[in-house]
């Protein structure tokens, strides 16, 4: 049997990072819309997803984002 590891949102862009234009195509919509879908799949089952004490929103991700990257 496959076991799968839950990896977070956070650890996604660090990967999404290391090959950019996979995942962007030049633009950061294709990331906006992504976080913005897993904002509303985490709301729609119920899923709580904090990283270093914060709760995952769009918002909250673009602080963080702000925070680390500059």
């Amino acid at each position: 049997m496959l076991k799968s590891k839950s990896i977070s949102i956070y650890d996604y862009v660090e990967q999404m990072r290391q090959r950019p234009g996979m995942f962007t195509g030049g633009s950061l919509a294709p990331i906006e819309n992504l976080l913005l879908g897993y904002e509303v799949a985490l709301n729609n089952h119920g899923i709580v997803e904090e990283h270093r004490g914060r709760r995952f929103t769009v918002s909250s991700f673009s602080e963080w984002l702000y925070e680390t990257k500059g």
